[in-house]
């Protein structure tokens, strides 16, 4: 009867180990997600995707240079555009468009951090994820580019 007692107190520790690791597991993940704030700042300056910022990831390296979080995904226009490009090259119709843009979008948004410069007036693109190489594109900010806005929007000496 003892014996018994004992397995099931074994039993119960290891599941509550398990419960526990799993929240532990899972919870930084959920609660990281939870205090991003995105904020619509308008189209890409090639218009195929829209740009999104994590206002509360702003970050001041100098007067002149801050970085900030932010999100791509692809635009209706630009996926609409893609669509009808394929119909016409495949002369097959899509089924189910809106299906496939909610897809689309869940799957392909990607995350960066963008470092502006708003004395040289360009941005660093720099992936979040770190591999074996790490490529840091720099691009001119363009007028009237949802990357300008962000920049209007943050930098200190306009």
């Amino acid at each position: 009867m003892m014996f018994c007692n004992f397995i099931n107190y074994q039993k119960q520790l290891l599941l509550s180990l398990v419960i526990l690791f799993l929240i532990s597991f899972f919870y930084p993940r959920y609660a990281e997600a939870e205090e991003r704030e995105w904020k619509l700042m308008g189209k890409t300056d090639n218009a195929k995707f829209l740009l999104y910022i994590d206002t509360k990831s702003i970050s001041y390296g100098s007067e002149n240079i801050f970085s900030i979080r932010v999100k791509k995904e692809v635009s209706r226009e630009a996926f609409d555009e893609s669509v009808r490009k394929a119909e016409k090259e495949s002369g097959a119709k899509v089924d189910d468009p809106e299906d496939l843009y909610k897809i689309i979008v869940k799957y392909e948004m990607r995350e960066y951090l963008y470092e502006i410069d708003c004395e040289k007036n360009e941005l660093r693109n720099i992936p979040l994820k770190t591999s074996a190489i790490n490529i840091v594109t720099v691009f001119p900010i363009l007028p009237g580019s949802a990357e300008e806005a962000i920049k209007n929007e943050f930098c200190r000496n306009k």
